[in-house]
């Protein structure tokens, strides 16, 4: 889940269908934001570290064996994103029995800009995932609500 550090409000994404090569549909962010996300893994995983778009981030879990992570994202430094474009994160999850890297298509507006917050509300965005002997975590099906 993504939500708004500040207002608890959702993010917003919008179905771009196939205009793009990374996904069919695109999260929109503020730059200058804080974000909090909330990781549930099911069974319960054992992850310590995160790192979104190029910052590695405190993951916090208040209920050890829960499964359930937090973090907070600041999206400072991050430009809007041109006209037309989408911008790809890197979102890595590592902790013992392995490692997650997943791209998500965004698009960054500024942090007034209303169209950040037309679309669809993301409710949770749950990935089916497969591990390998080597420890690495592949995204097999996203499911985005």
């Amino acid at each position: 889940m993504l939500k708004n550090a500040d207002s608890g409000d959702q993010i917003a994404f919008k179905q771009d269908g196939a205009r793009f090569e990374t996904s069919t549909r695109t999260l929109k962010f503020c730059s200058d934001t804080k974000y909090k996300i909330t990781l549930k893994c099911t069974p319960a995983v054992e992850f310590h570290n995160l790192h979104v778009a190029g910052s590695d981030l405190e993951l916090r879990c208040d209920r050890p064996q829960s499964g359930e992570y937090q973090a907070v994202w600041n999206t400072t430094g991050i430009n809007p994103t041109k006209k037309s474009a989408r911008e790809n994160i890197v979102l890595v999850l590592r902790g013992p029995g392995g490692n997650l890297k997943h791209i998500l298509q965004s698009k960054f507006y500024p942090k007034s800009h209303s169209h950040a917050e037309w679309g669809h509300k993301l409710d949770y965005i749950q990935w089916i995932c497969s591990v390998d002997p080597t420890g690495s975590i592949t995204v097999a099906e996203e499911q985005v609500r």
